[in-house]
C-alpha cells in the first residue's frame, strides 16, 4: 500500500528525471511489480515487456523481466487484451529460450489444450519465485 502511495507521487515529478535514466527504469520495475502484486496482470505485463526491451539492463535481468511479462500475461483475464499481450510477447523470438513459459503461453495463444501436468509445473515454478 505505502510503495503504491509513493508510486504515485513520484509518477508527478518523473518528467524531470529526464536525464537520469537508472531513475526512470527503476521507476518503471517498481510500477511494474506493484501492479503485479495488485493482480493488475495485463497492465504488468506490459510494463515488464517495456523494461525487457531496455538496452540498459543486463542480458540477465531482461530475461527475468521477460519471465515475469509472459508469468502475467498467462495469469490475465481472458480477452482482446490478453490476446494482445501475448500475440506480442509470442512473436518476440527472446521468449522462446524461456523454456516452460514459453511452451504454456504457446498454448495458450495458439488455443491448444493444456494438460493438468502442465499447469502444475507452471505453478511450481510461478511459487518457488515468489
Amino acid at each position: 500500500m505505502n510503495a503504491e502511495k509513493f508510486i504515485n507521487k513520484a509518477a508527478h515529478v518523473m518528467h524531470l528525471c529526464t536525464e537520469d535514466r537508472a531513475i526512470q527504469l527503476r521507476y518503471k520495475n517498481f510500477q511494474a511489480k506493484i501492479l503485479d502484486s495488485k493482480r493488475k496482470f495485463n497492465l504488468a505485463a506490459w510494463e515488464y515487456y517495456g523494461l525487457s526491451n531496455q538496452e540498459e539492463i543486463d542480458g540477465e535481468d531482461q530475461v527475468e523481466v521477460l519471465k515475469s511479462a509472459i508469468t502475467c500475461a498467462i495469469l490475465s483475464p481472458a480477452g482482446d487484451n490478453k490476446y494482445r499481450v501475448m500475440g506480442v510477447l509470442h512473436k518476440d523470438e527472446r521468449s522462446k529460450q524461456i523454456e516452460p513459459h514459453f511452451q504454456l503461453l504457446d498454448k495458450l495463444f495458439m488455443g491448444h489444450i493444456i494438460k493438468g501436468g502442465e499447469v502444475a509445473s507452471f505453478e511450481k515454478d510461478f511459487l518457488e519465485e515468489h
